[in-house]
């Protein structure tokens, strides 16, 4: 049917209904109140009305005769509280749509003791029956806890429920009108909730029924009694145990209900009294709970004598000052000192709350609402769960006591084991500072790795590099002493750093700073996300400007010259032992750099994995000359013709293939294996040179050489001596030095460079531009040539500024007697400039790329000869070297 069409159809409906409401001389009463209008809702709370009968004497026929006064009540629910009487109640729907409607009419009340029902159809009786909880199980329309009528409304048709009530407890009657499968979802959720409550309850009286049977103190013992009471009387008022265990006896319904109620209130102040040990504290509270105890006491007694009204007023009203006692005594031994009452204070608000609005609801004072119709449910289970916790907690302190007590027995035993504990002491602490010593440093990180070894964590060794020049100035009493202030300062300062880890507690103290060894002090930091090696941690930038404060001593201001060094857990390592080597490394890497912190670098590790493979290899690979040399022409532009070549070094590693000389040249330094190589290079760029002069091109070899090599006594020895064993003059040779490297010692460098030119050989000064030494100092050495940096040669073509700086440069080195070769040349342009420039020689890959000695000598054979072509002829840097041949690193070696 077009929707159009039946929007039609129900609002022709909709006019019937009312003109029938007008026209009917007789609806069970002149003055009935109007039907509600039903469509397809899920829920609809119904107009409900209501008409006292104090006397319970009036009849259905009655009802229909006369007129009645009836009276609206809340809307889908009337509460009275306690009353003797019977009530009518009256509910009037009508179908509004244009199909029949399928409908559950639930009665939410599983206590009410009787229920008449009388469902009219228009004016005519079609059905009635009588049910409640005073009737058997079995006796329901549908076999559930709430009571249900189910009912068909036909289009347009008015139907109407009548019931009569009575109640000997509070009298509610909460109403609504459901689809059947809205109706039996909502059970489905609100059963499931129940189960989990009760599972909760069942849980709480099965752990502490096993506490009892441990300890067999009574305190136990009440709770389990007054939480199986308050799980009967939940589940029996929730209509569960009718359901289940006994749906053919009614009476025994009531019965539980009369008895549970005064039975909670009994052992929850029996309870409360013996846990919170409430006479010690409290005898004004505990008079009051004496009286609690009476009266429930007296209420169960008379549950034989009095009428099942009476009893069950009288338990309600009971439970209004037996919660306001348990809620007010909490608070109170709180205030006292009573560790016990601060959870009990917690539980029992959130429980007297739920029985004290639930309690108010039954007597009337207070409407329906979740809380009031759950409030039992709610604060049961959360006082559930925090006296067990208050229990353990009880259990746990009552053991420690015990504990305490048998420690005391033992004191006598601990004195004498003092003195063993001294020398602990001493074997566990630094004895000058008193500071944790590298024993408890170390086992603090092992724990933090064993908790949780995804946690980063910065591992910081602090190091007084110039303390031994203090102690030899100020003797070992006014070292110690120093030592001592300083390391108590910085203690100070990093017991007050954020997330500075602790070391040792003390009484007086919490120390988180440790004396490792000698004048070397360690710190732990809780790392909340990664540190980069390029980022400073605020933290260590506080620690470094602490650390670089001189101190003041007996007068004098010293700097004990602190340098950090910092490894990352577990980025760097993830072990103890590897950590403190690392952290070691980084101290030693601050002390060669010049800088007061340092993080741990791989590349300054001479001793990682690789590294020490290399490092062996590297060692081999000399012994069996599997090194490798190549030559770069050098061309001297005034002459036009090649005068030199620069030796390289290179290493092809079987299994890590091409090696940067960067790198192995670096670990042959740190090592020691740098003089052996600098001998292997000298000596087989001497054969090489003698190759190239029998082939007829007599040229200057330039060799690179380390610093270090300038340190070794024999350094000019052993140059001499490989000249004269395979006969090359002295000036054939130029030996190679950067400018950084001799910044290390000036004076020591300039002594070994003029012991090298007395020898005869060429000395020069490579990558100039690119450190701290001017030509004021380059002056004052023995020196011939000076190379300038590819670096200010690469922009030559497009920057001013650099032809600037290389004309000056080139100028003032003329000036000064030295030869100049630039490095870098990669096109004609540049190579124009340079000559316009008046340079002397130049380098790089637009003469030739690095050959080994064969292309060499081919190339030579081929260009070297010849003059160097003309603007037009450009020539193509990659075309004169072999196709194997690796990229010039800028480094000899």
């Amino acid at each position: 049917m077009p929707a159009c069409a039946v929007t039609a159809l129900q609002r022709r409906l909709k006019i019937v209904f009312w003109l029938l409401l007008l026209l009917s001389p007789r609806l069970l009463a002149s003055n009935a109140p109007m039907p509600d209008p039903v469509d397809a809702s899920v829920e609809i709370l119904p107009t409900l009305f209501y008409l006292e009968d104090p006397d319970g004497k009036r009849s259905i026929e009655a009802l229909s005769e006369a007129p009645v006064n009836w009276q609206q009540a809340a809307a889908g629910a009337a509460n009275f509280g306690y009353s003797r009487g019977v009530f009518w109640f009256r509910v009037g729907l009508v179908n509004v749509t244009p199909q029949p409607l399928n409908k559950l009419l639930a009665i939410q009340a599983p206590f009410l003791d009787h229920i008449e029902f009388f469902l009219y159809r228009n004016d005519e009786l079609i059905q009635s029956g009588v049910m409640g909880d005073t009737y058997p199980f079995t006796q329901r329309l549908i076999q559930h806890p709430k009571f249900l009528l189910p009912m068909t409304l036909d289009p347009g048709e008015t139907y109407t429920y009548l019931f009569r009530v009575k109640e000997s407890g509070p009298m509610e009657f909460p109403i609504s009108l459901w689809n059947e499968r809205a109706f039996h979802l909502d059970d489905v959720i609100s059963t499931q909730l129940n189960s989990i409550y009760y599972g909760i309850l069942l849980f709480v009286i099965l752990f502490n029924s096993m506490i009892f049977y441990a300890l067999r103190e009574k305190t136990y013992l009440y709770y389990v009694l007054f939480v199986t009471t308050l799980l009967l009387l939940q589940s029996t008022l929730h209509g569960r145990t009718f359901e289940y265990f006994w749906p053919h006896l009614p009476e025994m319904q009531h019965w539980l209900i009369q008895l549970n109620i005064p039975a909670a209130t009994l052992f929850g102040s029996l309870f409360a009294q013996s846990f919170l040990r409430v006479s010690r504290h409290s005898p004004v509270l505990n008079l009051c709970f004496r009286f609690t105890i009476m009266a429930s006491l007296s209420c169960l007694a008379l549950i034989p004598f009095v009428s099942r009204e009476t009893s069950l007023m009288i338990s309600a009203y009971l439970t209004i000052p037996c919660s306001m006692l348990l809620l007010v005594t909490g608070p109170v031994l709180w205030w006292r000192g009573v560790r016990e009452a601060r959870f009990f204070t917690f539980a029992w608000v959130g429980l007297s709350m739920g029985i004290l609005s639930t309690m108010l609801h039954k007597t009337g004072v207070l409407p329906e609402s979740f809380f009031t119709s759950y409030g039992i449910q709610i604060g049961s289970a959360l006082e559930a769960m925090l006296l067990s916790i208050a229990i353990v907690d009880r259990i746990y302190r009552e053991r420690n006591e015990r504990l305490a007590a048998h420690r005391r027995s033992i004191k006598d035993a601990e004195e004498r084991l003092s003195a063993e504990h001294q020398l602990v002491l001493q074997a566990t602490h630094n004895v000058v500072t008193g500071l944790p010593n590298r024993i408890l440093f170390e086992n603090r990180i092992r724990k933090l790795i064993s908790v949780d070894r995804m946690q980063p964590f910065l591992v910081c060794l602090i190091h007084l590099s110039r303390f031994h020049e203090i102690d030899k100035t100020l003797g070992h009493d006014n070292a110690d002493r120093l030592l001592c202030q300083i390391a108590n300062r910085l203690s100070a300062f990093c017991s007050e750093l954020p997330d500075a880890i602790l070391l040792e507690s003390r009484q007086d103290s919490r120390l988180r700073l440790a004396s490792t060894e000698g004048v070397t002090m360690g710190l732990l930091l809780k790392s909340h996300k990664p540190v980069l090696k390029e980022d400073i941690d605020a933290r260590l930038g506080q620690l470094e400007a602490e650390t670089r404060q001189s101190v003041q001593f007996d007068h004098l201001t010293l700097d004990p010259g602190a340098k950090i060094g910092v490894v990352r857990y577990p980025d760097d390592a993830t072990e103890l032992e590897d950590l403190m080597r690392k952290a070691h490394i980084a101290l030693d890497t601050a002390g060669q750099q010049q800088e007061n912190l340092a993080f741990y670098d791989e590349s300054f590790d001479v001793y990682n994995e690789r590294r020490l493979t290399l490092m062996a290899e590297l060692d081999k690979a000399i012994s069996l000359d599997g090194l490798d040399l190549h030559f770069q022409p050098q061309l001297n532009l005034k002459q036009n013709r090649i005068v030199g070549v620069e030796t390289l070094l290179r290493w092809n590693h079987p299994e890590y293939g091409f090696i940067p000389p960067d790198e192995f040249v670096t670990l042959a330094e740190r090592t020691g294996l740098i003089t052996p190589l600098t001998r292997w290079v000298m000596r087989n760029t001497l054969k090489a040179l003698q190759q190239v002069a029998s082939a007829g091109f007599p040229l200057q070899f330039s060799i690179n050489i380390s610093a270090i090599n300038l340190k070794e006594p024999d350094f000019t020895l052993e140059v001499t001596s490989l000249l004269q064993e395979f006969d090359v003059r002295p000036n054939d040779i130029m030996l190679e030095l950067t400018e950084t490297a001799m910044m290390d010692n000036p004076a020591r460098a300039r002594e070994a460079l003029c012991r090298l030119k007395k020898v005869g050989v060429q000395l020069s000064i490579d990558d100039f531009g690119t450190g701290y030494s001017s030509l004021s100092y380059i002056k004052k050495l023995p020196i011939d040539e000076i190379k300038i940096d590819k670096s200010l040669i690469f922009d030559l073509t497009s920057s001013s500024d650099d032809q600037v700086i290389v004309k000056t440069t080139l100028e003032m080195a003329q000036n000064l007697g030295y030869r100049v070769v630039a490095e870098g040349v990669e096109n004609q342009e540049m190579l124009d400039i340079l000559h316009r420039l008046d340079c002397d020689l130049i380098q790089g890959y637009f003469l030739a790329r690095p050959m080994p000695l064969a292309a060499l000598l081919t190339w030579l054979a081929e260009r070297g000869a010849q003059p160097l072509p003309s603007d037009k002829e450009q020539v193509v840097a990659a075309s004169t070297a072999p196709p194997h041949s690796p990229p010039d690193s800028g480094s000899g070696h």
